[in-house]
């Protein structure tokens, strides 16, 4: 007997919004570098580890994730203790804690690329979609394979997607946010062969943030952060 379809997880479809919300602020905008300090439940500190960027906000969500039941029960338990916003000129305070302190990861900041955004917005064929998928994958690093492979693959889907009423279409500035959020929907259900329409459709409620909202939690501790190194500076 032919097996069936496979079930809906809608809350991996979520978790892959919001990571794709991140993901298309940072071609757009551009981000700071952060920093977090990371530990087990045991309180064991992790490796040191210089991150692209998903790959670091997979790790600080990760507690999130768990409280949520996004990942299996037997998934180790990991806290995130500290966070912080590392700006360009503060670069070298951030790598210099992390050759002191085993605890911490880091993800350096990234430039903003406002043209590969344009890109994305005004393809019009499955080979400029595929192109831009690969260059963000293989040349920027800013997808994983998980990412990249399923907006490869179904890239005609991402074109007629832009055809749905539910598109943003308006020149505001608002409106550019929203067309993030869009996309960020249609691509976490790609993600899970779902369709555009059905995708936009079951995440309906979902709430994504803003580029701000996003740097704001990240922002509150950074003089707390840097306070212990500033005063080794000064010694």
């Amino acid at each position: 007997m032919k097996p069936g379809p496979k079930p809906l997880d809608l809350g991996f479809m979520k978790q892959q919004a919001y990571v794709w919300t991140t993901v298309l602020y940072r071609v757009r905008d551009g981000c700071p570098g952060y920093l977090a300090k990371i530990v087990g439940g045991s309180g064991k500190a992790t490796h040191i580890r210089v991150m692209d960027g998903l790959s670091f906000f997979e790790t600080v969500t990760r507690p999130l994730r768990q409280r949520q039941g996004l990942l299996p029960a037997r998934s180790e338990r990991v806290e995130v203790v500290a966070t912080a916003v590392v700006l360009p000129e503060k670069l070298r305070y951030a790598r210099q804690l992390l050759k002191d302190a085993k605890s911490w990861i880091l993800t350096p900041p990234e430039p903003p690329r406002p043209e590969v955004w344009s890109r994305l917005k005004k393809a019009r064929s499955v080979a400029e979609v595929r192109k831009i998928a690969d260059e963000l994958h293989r040349v920027n690093r800013t997808i994983s394979a998980a990412q990249w492979k399923p907006l490869h693959l179904h890239a005609r889907d991402f074109l007629r997607a832009k055809r749905l009423h539910s598109y943003p279409k308006s020149d505001r500035p608002r409106s550019d946010d929203k067309r993030i959020h869009f996309f960020a929907k249609i691509l976490a259900g790609l993600m899970q062969g779902i369709a555009p329409a059905t995708a936009i459709k079951r995440l309906s409620n979902l709430a994504l943030p803003d580029s701000h909202d996003i740097t704001r939690e990240f922002e509150k501790s950074w003089n707390i952060l840097f306070e212990d190194i500033r005063k080794g500076e000064k010694k």
